[in-house]
């Protein structure tokens, strides 16, 4: 097997885009102008740009950089260094680099997948300049060296490859629609909670919970100050936490003294915590593995009557339901901040469908959570090969 090492700039001939500007005066709608390629364009193609959202004039074109088929880009900022290849024609930004194959035979996949790879990008990341943002040029590029093995030994490796790497794709497609299956198993169940077709009773929130305090909002600041936290003890809750569905941990904790102070303010298993603030309406379960914890200020808390709301029935219904959505931006109102008033939270009305109901739809989502969990672990395991074989691959090892 004939191995060697060479720089990019030997392989590609590499050249940055530009932008006429202002970019506005350029845009059109006119089927005959040029392709613009943008980030979200590349994002949402993947491996290959297909097609564009926008166009600019011809004349555009003077002060750009022309991309055909088979061209690679790179974004040069930001997420910088990530490949993908041109499947149509157009114009770049000076936000992407161009990669022109032609200078020596290479495969294209195999070329897609080293450039994608970790040991490339620890060299473009040594390199790129700037201390916040950090940026690639055509010099870096041009420099970078890379494995580059007989045609035939490049076809080999990309093939292995991509078979793991569609894997990879299909499982995530997998879970993306099993990501939609929970809001179709709730509309199938009980309908669109807008037109409410089975006419099921709209209760206030109030009504959802034994006692008043059990909707309540977290402490004020004066009731928790910042030189409180500690390093361990009963963990406290913020909006950063409820958004990812409790997935991430807290790093803030305060001491069981001052918990028990706290006690009006703490949130257990089973119990539903949204945001009032920034991300307003946001909600999740607390989970019920978990140990009990205080939730920040700026968190509401629902301890919900089990005879009559299952949390997990209310808390996608708060998610999914366009019509509370509506009523939460109806009373978060604010001329600086928005935010919500307990009290007018409480008024809120949802729909209350028969226990028998709730737990039936709670069945299904529980094995929808299963199946989920069995994916997201065969996900990790096919990532985890994918990266073993491209380590061997560049390593001359596969």
């Amino acid at each position: 097997m004939s191995w060697h090492r060479v720089a990019l700039g030997e392989v590609f001939e590499i050249a940055r885009g530009g932008s006429p500007r202002p970019i506005s005066d350029y845009l059109t709608d006119d089927p005959d102008g040029l392709n613009w390629v943008s980030i979200s364009d590349a994002t949402r193609s993947g491996k290959i740009i297909e097609a564009t959202e926008r166009r600019i004039r011809p004349e555009g074109l003077k002060k750009s950089r022309w991309v055909e088929p088979g061209d690679f880009l790179l974004s040069n900022s930001m997420s910088f260094g990530r490949p993908y290849i041109m499947g149509t024609t157009g114009c770049i930004h000076d936000g992407w680099l161009v990669l022109k194959p032609g200078k020596i035979k290479v495969d294209p996949d195999y070329l897609y997948h080293l450039l994608g790879s970790a040991p490339v990008f620890a060299q473009f990341a040594k390199r790129a300049t700037g201390t916040t943002v950090k940026n690639l040029n055509t010099q870096i590029v041009s420099e970078t060296e890379i494995p580059l093995p007989d045609f035939s030994e490049q076809q080999r490796i990309a093939a292995i490859l991509d078979e793991v790497h569609a894997l990879c794709r299909l499982r995530r497609q997998s879970l993306s629609r099993l990501s939609d299956l929970g809001q179709a198993i709730f509309f199938e169940m009980f309908g669109n909670p807008v037109i409410n077709p089975h006419d099921w009773p709209r209760v206030p929130l109030a009504q959802c919970v034994v006692n008043a305090d059990d909707i309540r909002c977290g402490p004020f600041g004066t009731q928790l100050l910042k030189e409180e936290f500690t390093e361990a003890g009963v963990p406290l809750w913020g909006i950063k936490q409820v958004n990812k569905g409790f997935a991430i941990p807290t790093h803030e904790f305060v001491s069981e003294a001052k918990a028990k102070t706290l006690s009006n303010y703490d949130i257990v298993p089973g119990d539903i915590v949204m945001t009032r603030k920034g991300t307003i309406g946001n909600c999740a379960v607390y989970p019920h593995d978990f140990l009990p914890g205080i939730m920040h200020s700026d968190l509401l808390r629902l301890r919900l009557d089990r005879k009559v709301c299952d949390p997990v029935f209310l808390s996608d219904q708060l998610h999914w339901s366009a019509d509370i959505e509506r009523q939460i931006e109806l009373i978060s109102g604010g001329a600086i901040m928005k935010g919500i008033n307990v009290g007018k939270l409480k008024q809120i009305r949802v729909l209350l469908p028969p226990m028998e109901m709730q737990d039936k739809y709670v069945e299904r989502m529980r094995a929808a959570q299963t199946e989920k969990h069995r994916m997201l672990q065969h996900l990790g395991a096919l990532e985890s090969l994918f990266a073993s074989l491209q380590h061997r691959a560049f390593r001359g090892e596969l």
